[in-house]
């Protein structure tokens, strides 16, 4: 994967609201900065910003491809003092 594609994927994902809908719209800005791949899962490094207060942010979102297509494993969100784990990955 690329970071075109990651970056159209996270945004589509942000769009969608998958996860915790209130908290993405707060989210914008969104850019992938690092991506680890390792079979069909990628490790997504991100930086976004905070619209309700401007301040800057990092993410680390993991999405995995199955039969299904792609999801979300697991992200996390952290603005200042503030970490948001919005999706815990399954053991």
């Amino acid at each position: 994967m690329n970071r075109k594609i990651a970056a159209t994927l996270v945004a589509v994902l942000v769009v969608l609201g998958l996860g915790s809908a209130s908290m993405y719209a707060d989210i914008t800005n969104v850019k992938v900065v690092k991506e680890t791949a390792k079979g069909n899962t990628y490790m997504l490094d991100l930086t976004a910003t905070q619209a309700s207060d401007k301040q800057a942010g990092t993410g680390t979102v993991e999405i995995v491809k199955d039969g299904a297509g792609w999801r979300v494993d697991s992200e996390t969100w952290k603005f200042g003092s503030s970490t948001m784990t919005l999706k815990k990955k399954k053991s």
